[in-house]
């Protein structure tokens, strides 16, 4: 290609007003200037021909542009580093397809649509972080990726679970630092990332992963070093296998759904070592409990659910967690459905003499609440009354609740996993638009619905899964109704119909196939029962700090 060809291909970034603005302040950066194009702010060129440009180098520059299309011509091109500016639209496919791209930084900017499969089979370091992208990560994001070492993707809008299989992250063998934190993700941890044995920096903090931390992530050779899964929903005991990491020395397991206690063997002074940091004139290096730097026990609470822990003290309050921090749980009953009422946005309900919240209003008198002769709330039935908002976990404190059906809604976010902790016979959340997958430890929930009586604990007994639906939103346990196959995306836990467009209609006009949500689905529901059974690291993440990482990759 020849040098003015690049040129005007380089220049496709100038766009609007702004852009010529921009360009005017740039050396170089205009169709008649006379500085060769390789000496061009911001652009590197092979050292060799001095011609062909190699990587386009325009961090913190004010620039506003969308990523050209045209950009997918610079086959040459090692680098696109375009961090922290005001870049907006979509990812090419064509930048995308760059067949020598070995870094590629578009972090901190406005970058909306999906997430693509980089084609590099030289692509080391993809920093996407802190942009608009949503969607599923592809099941075979992996494909090209063997020599790939840092993939960043955290703080933007990513939903699905994190992909399983050859094609997925367990294909970058080289892989050395893997971060997904601040998302949307939901489902399981999946244990094939400790086939990964390069890595040394796992960051999954902040999604919605359920699930026990599986065995297979934590093999005795891992080179892990700093494993983050604060504030998720992850439920069971805390692994003793952690003890294997010989090298690790972050461990953050607060904000999740973790019972028992925290493991002794992983208790040592220098895991968490943070979290110790003045405390010196408080507690003494012999009175130091080293758990706590991991999290806080069961029945206390703290401002970041690690040390200083507070015990809960009165009664009425409780937390059965680990690593809790905020306030312990309020087990009144009156207090919790208050909570439910706020989350529930209770002012905007539909219900004909609305009067809970009242003045002078028992709760048991609240209209959609049962209790019994003792005066405790055994069912909660608010089906087709307008309910928005999440399903707050305090509802599963209610000690002698056996009914909660809150079907017909518009209630979203994802199924608590507290609910286990119910005496439920019904729970009914049908038709709503709950997304993720049901928690395993609710499937393995004796009698929910019918659940474990025949010897089987299916999580569709709760909910039919994202992919599926049936006319109650769950199967029956005498079979009598199962969640049905939509071909395609049908987006809610829970679903009571599968909209026409998702089915593929086969000449006989009969609804034939399964799509990829079907189809995972599927795989997530089986899973539940099983699981239930030259590029360098930029710098060391802090949680103390919550640092963001601001220096640019550089293509040696």
């Amino acid at each position: 290609m020849s040098s003015l060809d690049q040129k005007q291909i380089i220049l496709t970034i100038v766009q609007g007003a702004d852009g010529k603005e921009w360009a005017a302040e740039k050396n170089g950066w205009s169709r008649d200037s006379t500085v060769p194009l390789c000496d061009w702010e911001g652009i590197m060129c092979n050292p060799v021909d001095k011609a062909t440009v190699e990587a386009v180098e325009l961090a913190q520059s004010d620039l506003s542009a969308t990523i050209p299309e045209e950009y997918g011509q610079l086959t040459g091109l090692r680098g696109l580093m375009l961090r922290q500016n005001m870049i907006f639209g979509t990812i090419p496919n064509s930048v995308a397809n760059l067949p020598n791209l070995e870094v590629i930084d578009l972090s901190l900017n406005k970058i909306s649509g999906s997430l693509p499969v980089f084609k590099s089979t030289k692509l080391r370091t993809v920093l996407l972080f802190g942009n608009l992208l949503s969607g599923p990560i592809a099941p075979n994001v992996g494909e090209y990726g063997k020599n790939m070492i840092e993939y960043d993707i955290r703080e933007n809008e990513l939903t699905g679970t994190i992909p399983m299989g050859a094609a997925a992250f367990e294909g970058m063998e080289n892989l050395n630092t893997l971060t997904l934190s601040q998302n949307n993700f939901s489902g399981f941890i999946p244990g094939s990332l400790g086939k990964l044995k390069e890595m040394e920096f796992l960051y999954l903090d902040k999604n919605n992963l359920v699930g026990p931390v599986p065995r297979d992530l934590l093999p005795s050779d891992s080179k892990l070093s700093e494993v983050w899964l604060h504030q998720n929903a992850l439920s069971g005991t805390v692994p003793s296998a952690f003890s294997n990491l010989v090298f690790l020395i972050d461990l953050y397991i607060d904000g999740n759904k973790f019972t028992g206690t925290i493991p002794k063997d992983i208790c040592k002074d220098e895991v968490n070592k943070d979290f110790f940091e003045g405390a010196d004139d408080l507690v003494s290096l012999e009175d130091r409990d080293y758990c706590q730097s991991i999290a806080c026990p069961v029945n206390t609470v703290s401002e970041e659910g690690v040390y200083p822990c507070e015990e809960c003290g009165a009664s009425s309050f409780y937390n059965p967690y680990l690593g809790q921090s905020g306030q312990c749980v309020d087990l009144s009953e009156k207090d919790i459905l208050e909570i439910f009422f706020q989350a529930t946005n209770g002012e905007t309900w539909s219900i004909d003499g609305m009067n809970w919240m009242r003045d002078g209003v028992e709760d048991c008198d609240f209209i959609g609440i049962t209790c019994d002769s003792f005066g405790q709330v055994t069912e909660i039935v608010l089906s087709n009354a307008d309910l928005s908002g999440t399903i707050p976990p305090e509802i599963a404190f209610l000690e002698h609740l056996h009914i909660l059906d809150l079907s017909d809604n518009k209630i979203t976010g994802f199924l608590p996993s507290d609910l286990r902790f119910t005496p439920l016979d019904v729970l009914n959340i049908g038709g709503n638009k709950m997304r993720g997958i049901v928690p395993p430890k609710l499937c393995l929930d004796e009698g929910v619905n019918g659940n474990g009586k025949d010897g089987q604990y299916r999580c569709d007994r709760i909910a039919c899964p994202v992919g599926m639906y049936s006319s109650t939103g769950r199967s029956s346990a005498g079979s009598k109704i199962s969640c049905q196959n939509c071909y395609d995306e049908v987006q809610f836990l829970g679903s009571k119909y599968c909209d026409e467009r998702f089915y593929l209609q086969s000449p006989s006009g009969k609804k034939t196939g399964l799509g990829l949500s079907g189809k995972m689905a599927i795989t997530i529901s089986t899973i539940s029962l099983i699981v239930a059974i030259g590029v360098f690291i930029v710098m060391r993440r802090t949680r103390k700090e919550r640092m963001v990482m601001d220096e640019s990759e550089q293509v040696p």
